[in-house]
């Protein structure tokens, strides 16, 4: 029987493994519990990737040999291809029990403890195993796909560096190291690391995609365009460059073909709540409120607290009119995330349009709290400021948001009206002007400068605004854009 054994091993050491297969069975056929011929047998079924062939035997190696650490270690990386993670856990620990220091058994342990959630003990083990095995590459590519789920990207950066030390060609952690360079803003050393990957891999359609991400941030967006449709020509099916060419679009000012791209990533996975939230952007932006609204509240279903969707949600109810539905919508954005910038500015919209301007004022004074930069909420406060009749201070947050964004049609808007609430009509026709001419048929700006002109005693000019702005509820082109001659 040690002679079949032998010539068993040596066919398995060959790769002749149909040869050692029958020779092992052959001393099984004798004696059915023999260590070696379970064991050895056990491992060439996970060389042929049958880990259900394979379980049984290594399970009955394991119960004749209980102190055996190798093919504990063997159990567990059974258990591990068979997704039965508690169990593999268990086979590794009783390895480790034995064989404390064993690197594979180490490396096994803390894939375990990954599919079971428990990241920070499969960290610990990694580095455990690092401390031991500097090099092993799989450890390092590992600990930073853990690092990078707890947003710690420094570090994770370093470890897939560490890894590409070992073995430059590693794609796989090339494209994730590319990947936290994103994270990190950094879209110049992004890019040349997908460039890499596809230097060794010119058919890999998830670096095309993200490549087309990190161009996309550089603001090339024919180039970032052009990657993405190759990763689709490769994989049309592929979920992520879908969405990344939808968002391109959507960039690039193309919203009927980024929805189109949504659809596409939509029916191949239907309960997506991401893919159904931009799909709700986009249909917002076409003006098509009644289905954004419906794709917000599809997307809600499987994520009911996310404070954005909840946001953009309330503000599509707005367009459609339903304004207490709307801030109805941004408390329970601000339920989910009490700091949500965003839902906080908006919320003060919605009360300026239900005429509570002072509790409006609150709400933008507690957003610009978040962000003191934000033109939106700025632009906003100057209104409210404005209609309580607070021109003074209304002209001077204009300002401040002017100074931030020069071309803020709103702020000019706000800025005429506030000039004109404290009689500076003339200037007050030059911010109207200026609003305008960046949005010819601006309502709000145009009634202002009739307001103005009014008072200027320039009654024709302010006869013929207020004809145009009755052209315009009929829903007339505009003749004449230049404010100037209104």
């Amino acid at each position: 029987m040690t002679e079949t054994i032998q010539t068993a091993l040596s066919f398995h050491q060959q790769g002749r493994l149909p040869e050692a297969e029958k020779a092992y069975r052959s001393v099984l056929a004798q004696s059915p519990e023999q260590f070696e011929a379970l064991h050895f047998l056990g491992i060439l079924k996970m060389q042929q990737g049958k880990p259900r062939d394979a379980m049984p035997l290594l399970s009955r190696a394991a119960a004749s040999r209980p102190q055996d650490a190798a093919v504990l270690c063997n159990l567990g990386v059974a258990f591990l291809a068979l997704d039965r993670h508690e169990e593999a856990l268990a086979a590794c620990d009783r390895s480790l029990a034995l064989q404390p220091q064993d690197p594979e058994t180490l490396y096994n342990r803390s894939i375990a403890l990954t599919h079971l959630k428990r990241p920070q003990e499969a960290l610990d083990g990694f580095d455990k195993l690092l401390t031991i095995k500097p090099t092993h590459v799989n450890a390092l590519f590992n600990r930073g796909n853990l690092l990078v789920g707890q947003g710690r990207y420094p570090e994770a950066l370093q470890s897939f560096e560490r890894a590409l030390t070992i073995e430059p060609d590693f794609v796989v952690a090339q494209h994730n190291r590319g990947n936290v360079l994103l994270g990190l803003g950094r879209f110049e050393e992004a890019l040349a690391a997908f460039d890499r990957v596809l230097v060794t891999a010119p058919s890999h359609p998830e670096a095309l995609n993200s490549r087309a991400i990190a161009l996309k941030h550089l603001r090339r967006f024919d180039e970032a365009l052009a990657s993405v449709e190759r990763a689709l020509a490769l994989d049309a099916n592929l979920i992520s460059a879908l969405v990344t060419r939808a968002n391109l679009l959507l960039e690039i000012g193309r919203p009927a073909e980024a929805l189109t791209s949504l659809d596409q990533a939509a029916a191949l996975r239907t309960d997506d709540p991401e893919i159904l939230y931009n799909r709700g952007i986009v249909l917002n932006l076409l003006g098509r409120f009644t289905e954004a609204l419906a794709s917000y509240e599809q997307a809600l279903r499987r994520n009911p607290n996310h404070a954005d969707m909840l946001t953009n949600r309330a503000v599509t109810l707005l367009q459609l009119g339903r304004a207490q539905d709307a801030l109805e919508g941004y408390d329970q954005a601000l339920a989910a995330n009490p700091t949500h910038v965003e839902a906080r500015f908006n919320r003060g919209n919605v009360l300026l349009h239900l005429d509570r301007p002072e509790e409006a004022l609150r709400n933008f004074d507690h957003a610009l709290a978040g962000r003191p930069d934000h033109p939106g909420a700025l632009a906003g406060r100057s209104l409210a400021l404005n209609v309580l009749g607070r021109h003074a201070e209304a002209l001077e947050c204009c300002d401040r948001a002017l100074a931030i964004l020069p071309d803020h049609v709103e702020s000019h808007v706000n800025r005429g009206a506030a000039l004109n609430g404290l009689d500076r009509c003339d200037e007050a026709l030059a911010d109207l002007a200026r609003a305008l001419a960046l949005q010819p048929d601006h309502a709000d700006a145009l009634n202002i400068r009739r307001f103005a002109l009014g008072k200027l005693g320039r009654q024709e000019e302010a006869d013929a605004i207020a004809e145009r702005l009755q052209a315009l509820q009929r829903g007339e082109p505009s003749r004449n854009a230049d404010p100037s001659k209104s």
